[in-house]
């Protein structure tokens, strides 16, 4: 009964494990994951092997996300499969957790990449990274935020649901604040770079970067509860939809 009673808590999460997160979906969103990921790491590999002045840093982390990427093509390669998914869904989901937190990462790899021309100043370099560690501090508070509506039982059955995005307006807005804010900075510190590159080159990758992470920050606590979930409760387990089961045979 006790461990019913916790499971009645997360009652809205098994729709969307059955639905929007489905084993498929997720499959859809692995295959998203990596053709972002295989843009940004092109990027960086043409940014690092054509600047004779790149920092030695980005060697390592070239080589390293190259390495993190491949493996990355064969997982989404293997759940590509209707019916892997479905099976091995547990480290499905676990999987997607790690894709998507290195996604938020490597969204910034475009912007980096131009910067490598010097024609940035260091202080709108620093205000970058800050601005990407920030995106990882309100991923923390988005996932105590969600461990708190979890407890006020917002995702029982009739209740508003985990993220309820209508009642948190200010909350969503950080992110466009924020990249509004840098916005500003870049016009006005003193780059050396004309008003085109400033912003084809700068601030629309800039943006992409931030809103992106700001945004992925904000969704993945529902992928990481999720997670738990499917690896607690066995009725988190979604079974091969009823017309896929006849066609292949299935019974169960």
């Amino acid at each position: 009964m006790k461990n019913n009673s916790k499971e009645a808590n997360y009652y809205l999460l098994k729709n969307v494990a059955t639905y929007r997160l489905s084993p498929d979906g997720i499959s859809a969103g692995l295959f998203c994951c990596l053709l972002v990921s295989i843009l940004m790491n092109l990027f960086l590999y043409f940014a690092v092997n054509n600047n004779f002045n790149v920092h030695q840093i980005w060697q390592p982390i070239l080589k390293v996300s190259i390495i993190l990427t491949i493996i990355q093509f064969f997982i989404t390669v293997f759940y590509a499969n209707y019916y892997r998914a479905y099976k091995y869904q547990k480290s499905q989901i676990y999987i997607f957790c790690f894709v998507t937190l290195k996604m938020q990462i490597e969204v910034y790899y475009a912007f980096f990449s131009f910067s490598m021309s010097d024609e940035l100043n260091s202080n709108t370099i620093n205000l970058v990274i800050l601005l990407l560690i920030g995106g990882f501090i309100l991923l923390g508070l988005s996932l105590m935020r969600a461990f708190f509506r979890i407890l006020q039982g917002k995702c029982k059955e009739n209740g508003p649901g985990l993220l309820n995005f209508k009642q948190s307006k200010g909350y969503l807005s950080l992110p466009f604040i924020i990249i509004a804010t840098v916005v500003g900075v870049s016009l006005t510190n003193g780059n050396d770079v004309d008003f085109f590159n400033l912003i084809t080159m700068y601030f629309f990758p800039l943006s992409i970067a931030i809103g992106g992470q700001y945004v992925m920050a904000l969704l993945w606590p529902e992928f990481f509860l999720l997670a738990y979930c499917k690896s607690k409760f066995g009725s988190f387990i979604i079974p091969v939809p009823l017309r896929h089961r006849k066609k292949r045979g299935v019974t169960r």
